[in-house]
Parts: structure tokens; sequence; C-alpha cells
């Protein structure tokens, strides 16, 4: 039996499948170990040869005809999904070549890399990241590779935050929380500005995060006229849910003003903290 999967090939013998059968049932732990080796190790072969046929095409370049193989060096790389590869890195004797597949420095993957962004914002710290990054990548990140794969995602994050707002909200739930921002090695309290939205399925979206002190009516002003900016329909809100912060309701209703007010100190304010939480 042959399962073709794109450029990658697993072949599966039916004797030997049956008695794999009877050895996994007495231990299922067996099964996956087995199958996570099997398919690290077809992965691995795919890498050496996109990486063979890269170099081969390297060394048919014009400017390259003086070139010639050196062999080759090992190293590991982890892939989603995969874990840790052992692979072989092809090498020419001008150390000209450099693969595009697999680069240079790189020790993971781009997605393993906005996983561990995602990790950090979450809260781990980036030293506990690469100490449990062995165990769950099966290759050692450095601390400082943790942080700098927050640039992977704070492009995607900006631009998601300051996205166009198509769809209608009809409620709208104001509200300032804090949160912990590390700065040159203190973290410190940082307090935002926060809008979630319900649309008229009832869904909540996060429209804002904007940086300032929540008792700030002014700001809230800014707040509201740049949600209007972004495309958010002013005509389609028909209530906004705040607490009862001086000159709030005021500034409110001069973005929003087919909308009215209500005051929701405690439980109402629980769909901002979910949503930013």
């Amino acid at each position: 039996m042959k399962l073709q999967m794109g450029i990658v090939k697993i072949e599966v013998k039916i004797p030997e499948l049956v008695k794999a059968v009877e050895l996994f049932k007495e231990n299922n732990q067996k099964l996956f170990e087995f199958l996570s080796t099997e398919i690290k190790s077809s992965v691995t072969n795919t890498c050496n040869q996109l990486l063979q046929a890269e170099f081969d095409l390297f060394l048919g370049q014009a400017d390259q005809s003086g070139n010639k193989r050196n062999g080759f060096y090992e190293r590991e790389f982890a892939i989603k999904g995969i874990g840790c590869l052992r692979i072989r890195m092809p090498r020419d004797r001008n150390k000209k070549f450099s693969s595009s597949i697999i680069p240079k420095h790189e020790q993971v993957d781009s997605r393993l890399k906005e996983d561990l962004a995602v990790l950090h914002l979450a809260g781990i710290s980036n030293r506990t990241l690469s100490m449990i990054s062995k165990r769950i990548l099966g290759i050692q990140v450095s601390p400082q590779s943790v942080h700098n794969s927050l640039a992977l995602v704070e492009d995607k994050a900006l631009a998601w935050l300051e996205r166009d707002l198509t769809k209608k909200y009809w409620c709208l739930f104001v509200d300032g929380t804090n949160f912990k921002i590390q700065r040159r090695g203190s973290t410190e309290k940082e307090p935002t500005l926060v809008v979630v939205g319900l649309d008229d399925r009832n869904c909540t979206s996060l429209l804002t995060l904007q940086p300032g002190h929540k008792d700030n009516a002014d700001a809230w002003g800014v707040v509201f006229e740049d949600l209007i900016k972004r495309g958010l329909d002013p005509g389609a809100v028909q209530i906004g849910v705040m607490d009862g912060l001086p000159g709030l309701e005021k500034k409110f209703k001069e973005s929003f003003s087919k909308s009215m007010t209500a005051r929701c100190p405690g439980a109402g304010l629980d769909v901002v903290y979910k949503s930013v939480s």
C-alpha cells in the first residue's frame, strides 16, 4: 500500500501492518513513537532531497562554473507538527551556497516562531519558553530567539488593530484595563482603553486597544472618533455600556448621536475583560 502526499511518499506493507496492529494493541504508546519516527524520517529525506535539488540548481548557474561540491554538514531544524529533524546541508568549495529553503541561522520554521511569540504575549517569559522548548519542540531555543519572534507577529497585530471596521455593531462595551508590559527588564502596568462591539448575531469583536487612562473622557473621545474613521457605522450603534465616568456619556453621544447609554460598572463589562484576556 502506498500513500502519496505531494512530495512525501509513505509506504505501508500489509504483512508488517498486521504484526504492528497486534503489537500496538498491547502498548499504544509504541504506536505513537513509531509513527513519529517514521514521519520524521520521511520528512527528513524529503528535506534532504529538496536541499540537494536547490544545491544542484545553484551549481548550475553560470557564475558557479568553477565551483565544486564539498560534502555536507548536519544540523537540526524544527518543523511545526513534525518536530526536530537532523538534516544534511550541502557545501561548496567556495562557500557561496546559502539555502533559501532552510536559512543558515534559522532553528525553527516561522510558524513555530509565531507560536512562541503568542505564548510569550500570553505571559510566559523568554527564559521559561527557552527551558521548555527542548521538551516541546525537540530543539533548544535561546531566550533571545524567543524575544526576536515577537517581530513576526508585531506587523500582523498592528494591522489587525488598525483594520477596517466593515461590520455593523449595535452595542459597544467601553472600559479601561491595565496590561503588564516588559520594558528594559522590568514589568510595568500600561493603562489601556478597550472597546468591544456586539454585532447583529450577538457575537463580540475586539474593536480597539489604545494606550490611555480610562478616567480621561477626552481620551475616550479620540478613541470613538478613530473607530468611525476606520469605518464603524455610528448610525448602527444603539447603545453604549460604560461606567459612570463624568463626561464619558457626553463624549460617546457626540460620536454616536443615535445611541443611548447604560451604566454597568460590574458584570456587564466582563465582556471587555474576556475579550482581551
